[in-house]
């Protein structure tokens, strides 16, 4: 009776949702649980076309710590930054802000985020980076405790992770040092394979741009085309046509487009789902096809 308004009501159920989380990932269906974190994401995130109303931030804010507060993995981490992002794009308040901030921060202290990991530290910087602050000292000291656990992997980096580290952090003025070993042997120098045209579908439109200027530094050259048509256009299938390479980000796409990006192919290699958050996940997408062996390449 005393949870009388909507926004009492709406964070009762948050809180409810969060311990029910929470004492899942700590049964013994700890597994099948981690599997559906996605579908739970999209369920309450809703169909990519509505906008989130600000009334459910802080569901989407108690659920992404319930999902880092029980030994993460890989899976909750994702998951939980997902929340994160779309909380991020919606505005909530300084409290759950810096709530969330935290949650991340705690990851740093836990001793299980190795370079394994770096994808996820990448993609923490790219959306930290895409969304306005509400407390710029307080993101900008948890750049800096990520920047020293990225700095502590050292060599264990393989080459891609370097570079995508040192693109995200550079675009918070912080210099993420490659190591050594990467000097004498820089991706940049030795791709099995180089587009001369890449195609990028995003909705999310800043990590488009920003995923381009990265591709082009990297392959000067380049002849990188952008879309966040939410329908199947001319634009579009001409974009689909002419890459040697599409990247699509396929989190919260429409069906619209990704369906018409996929009828328009003739050839499904050139085609990468990229399923991270932010201009890193497109970038480290690109890399990783770029690694691939050409079909026409012969085995010894």
């Amino acid at each position: 009776a005393t949870w009388s308004s909507p926004e009492e009501i709406g964070e009762l159920k948050a809180l409810e949702l969060a311990l029910s989380l929470v004492e899942a990932l700590r049964g013994t269906q700890r597994g099948r649980v981690r599997n559906g974190l996605p579908i739970l994401v999209e369920w309450i995130l809703g169909e990519p076309t509505d906008e989130t109303q600000p009334n459910i931030v802080p569901v989407l804010t108690v659920v992404a710590e319930a999902m880092l507060t029980v030994e993460p993995g890989q899976g909750e981490r994702l998951a939980a930054l997902e929340l994160i992002d779309e909380v991020l794009s919606v505005g909530g308040s300084v409290e759950e802000y810096r709530r969330l901030l935290d949650a991340l921060d705690s990851q740093f202290d836990q001793g299980g985020l190795g370079p394994r990991e770096a994808s996820w530290l990448a993609a923490c910087v790219d959306v930290l980076l895409a969304r306005s602050s509400n407390d710029l000292s307080k993101r900008n000291e948890l750049l800096s405790r990520a920047l020293g656990v990225a700095n502590a992997w050292g060599g264990r980096l393989d080459d891609g992770d370097a570079l995508i580290l040192e693109k995200a952090f550079g675009e918070a003025d912080l210099e993420f040092v490659r190591p050594e070993r990467h000097e004498a042997e820089d991706l940049e120098t030795r791709p099995r394979r180089t587009p001369d045209r890449v195609g990028i579908y995003t909705l999310q439109e800043q990590s488009g741009n920003k995923a381009q200027e990265w591709i082009e530094d990297l392959l000067p050259g380049v002849e990188v085309n952008l879309s966040n048509d939410k329908v199947r256009t001319r634009e579009l299938d001409a974009m689909v046509r002419g890459a040697d390479v599409l990247l699509m980000q396929v989190s919260r796409a429409t069906h619209a487009a990704t369906n018409a990006i996929r009828a328009a192919l003739d050839d499904t290699s050139r085609l990468v789902y990229v399923n991270g958050r932010g201009a890193s996940a497109i970038l480290r997408g690109l890399i990783g096809w770029m690694d691939e062996p050409d079909d026409d390449d012969s085995s010894d």
